[in-house]
């Protein structure tokens, strides 16, 4: 068999020059690379020289200039940035982790659960849209913030409210202050995982269970709408809850329910002294605020 014949290319050199002169032009009317070639003190010399490397700098730079997202990178290199540098009066490229995720990384680290969609990652309470009930919930929100207000927090209103969107603006917000871990739990997946754990791995469960008696911020999103057994209660909600509570631990709550609904629930799923004590903590520890109005956040 016959190697394949590839077929060359004949270019003129006025053609070629012209397609030079066309890439300068692109790499000079590239505010970032033209920048970084002028960092870099390359030589008009260089810069013809070492065209290709540029070009693809300029390339790679814009398409993570409008980054579609990681799981949508269809960079050949994907989830890397190229850069340059001067070695050896030649222009060398080498290429990192991009900063999509490095910053993604540097997230994970600061969350124990993260139970809310990738959207949220980026956002604080800047972005919330202001209503006559969420100023005053987002006013106590900066003064926990800051330290100035230790109460714990607890926020009704229908599906999407804004609610979780808050708590979970709040949360990054609270995390980048550098109390971490943080953990913003499913109440629901929260129980079930546990309950799974402590199983499936003993170890594993207590290590966990420690993590979120410990953890300076513990959200419960959709609290209320768990499984409401005596696992439930006696070996997770309440023996955090209660650690917590010792140990003037930020803790904050959504729900459908109010706190004193839920302690229902669970005074006839489990046992009538058992809801009552729930409801007593959380009514005497909990700021109360109930989210009218629909907001939809994506």
């Amino acid at each position: 068999m016959e190697p394949a014949k590839i077929p060359t290319i004949k270019m003129k050199t006025d053609d070629i020059a012209e397609l030079k002169k066309q890439y300068l032009e692109k790499l000079k009317n590239d505010a970032p690379v033209y920048a970084k070639i002028k960092e870099l003190n390359l030589s008009a010399g260089q810069v013809n020289d070492n065209l290709a490397t540029l070009i693809d700098f300029m390339e790679d730079h814009d398409f993570c200039a409008k980054c579609p997202g990681l799981e949508k990178c269809q960079k050949a290199a994907g989830h890397f940035e190229m850069d340059i540098a001067v070695k050896d009066g030649y222009v060398d490229r080498h290429y990192s982790p991009c900063h999509v995720v490095t910053a993604r990384k540097l997230l994970e680290a600061r969350y124990l659960y993260k139970d809310f969609p990738e959207a949220w990652e980026d956002k604080d309470l800047r972005s919330v849209d202001m209503t006559k009930t969420r100023n005053s919930l987002i006013l106590n929100l900066v003064k926990l913030q800051k330290g100035s207000e230790h109460n714990w927090v607890y926020v009704r209103g229908k599906y999407k409210s804004g609610r979780s969107y808050i708590l979970a603006c709040f949360s990054n917000s609270y995390a980048e202050d550098g109390h971490t871990p943080v953990a913003f739990c499913d109440s629901s997946t929260l129980v079930n995982s546990l309950k799974d754990l402590s199983f499936a791995d003993k170890k594993g469960f207590e290590e966990r269970f420690n993590a979120l008696c410990q953890a300076p911020l513990l959200v419960l999103d959709d609290f209320g709408n768990e499984f409401k057994s005596d696992f439930a209660f006696s070996s997770v909600l309440f023996p955090i809850l209660n650690y917590r509570a010792k140990n003037d631990l930020l803790t904050l709550f959504t729900s459908d329910f109010t706190i004193d609904e839920i302690g229902e629930m669970y005074a006839q799923k489990v046992a009538p002294a058992r809801g009552k004590q729930l409801a007593n903590m959380l009514n005497d520890l909990c700021k109360n605020y109930l989210l009218d109005g629909v907001t939809v956040y994506k």
